[in-house]
């Protein structure tokens, strides 16, 4: 659970964060440009650690993409909505105030259940040691990466 937490975190992170943030040669990213980046950091981490053949590689990172798409379209609706209403300057009643705090609190729900329709998915696709492997170093990455991501901070001060 902890490492779903992590993940999630990750996602919000990366859903919310000014686009600013990644401006690179003076050229703005898009969200979308973002997490495909991220999207394939990861599997090429996870191309490193699983062993699958190319056929069997393509055929789960077609789904694999998918799901990534999904989750950060998910995480990323609701939290830009949220932006909005923060930002508003208009009066926000009540009713629209529980209704997005409703929706952030079930993002987290939306998300497993994606998990739990893509581990399906998955299933038929890579054996059960892939499986395993696959969900280890999955959870893996995010721990690397947020250490990675620290790293470089405490490097720049």
């Amino acid at each position: 659970m902890k490492n779903f937490t992590i993940i999630i975190a990750i996602l919000f992170l990366t859903a919310s964060l000014p686009l600013e943030i990644f401006a690179q040669n003076d050229k703005k990213q898009t969200h979308k440009d973002i997490m495909a980046k991220l999207i394939a950091d990861k599997k090429d981490y996870l191309k490193e650690k699983i062993p699958l053949s190319e056929k069997e590689a393509e055929v789960f990172f077609a789904v694999y993409d998918e799901l990534e798409m999904k989750k950060f379209e998910t995480a990323h609706n609701v939290f830009r909505e949220a932006s909005k209403i923060r930002r508003s300057t208009e009066y926000i009643n009540d009713k629209i105030y529980l209704k997005m705090a409703e929706e952030q609190a079930l993002v987290s729900i939306k998300i497993a259940e994606l998990e739990q329709e893509y581990f399906l998915k998955f299933k038929n696709i890579l054996s059960p040691k892939q499986l395993f492997m696959y969900y280890q170093w999955e959870h893996r990455f995010a721990k690397e990466m947020i250490k990675r991501e620290q790293k470089k901070v405490n490097n720049v001060k």
